[in-house]
């Protein structure tokens, strides 16, 4: 089994590279995240994902209880995100810089990962999570796409509502 899948990666990408200057950073309504706040918010998350997994990786083994982290997929289900992963307000962020900032995160998981010889060790360890308490590092990095995958239907949202 896989524990990684690009599929979502490629496409946030693509999508990110179609969206037009004047509409990365507007914002559809007040309280709303623009597109380019959300891909920060992307960068912000996977760096928390690859602290998590190395921390879990560090820690002793431990057998986490399988979570329903499929909830996340169910965008009427709504989660806030912790202060620390929020993005900043009021920055100016380019299609070019978010792409860039994706991928040196997305190659640094990718590099944390392969790194390990025997990939049953992501099924024995595990981390905290903030919704989802402990969470195996199999689970974290599969939680990964689903949140990707989240966020890119909320990017084509926001292009559709922002289309003239």
């Amino acid at each position: 089994m896989s524990y990684y899948n690009i599929f979502t990666r490629n496409e946030l990408t693509q999508i990110i590279e179609q969206v037009p200057v004047h509409l990365f950073n507007h914002l559809e309504r007040e309280g709303a995240w623009s597109i380019g706040q959300v891909c920060q918010h992307l960068v912000m998350t996977e760096l928390l994902f690859i602290k998590a997994i190395k921390q879990g990786l560090a820690a002793d083994d431990l057998n986490a209880p399988s979570r329903q982290i499929d909830l996340l997929a169910n965008e009427k289900r709504k989660f806030e995100s912790p202060d620390f992963a929020k993005p900043q307000k009021d920055e100016v962020l380019t299609n070019e810089i978010m792409n860039k900032n994706l991928t040196e995160t997305r190659r640094n998981l990718l590099k944390l990962i392969e790194g390990e010889e025997d990939l049953t060790i992501f099924n024995g360890k595990a981390a905290k999570h903030p919704f989802f308490k402990e969470l195996s590092l199999k689970q974290w990095i599969e939680l990964l796409y689903i949140h990707e995958a989240r966020h890119i239907s909320q990017i084509l949202r926001i292009q559709r509502f922002n289309v003239p």
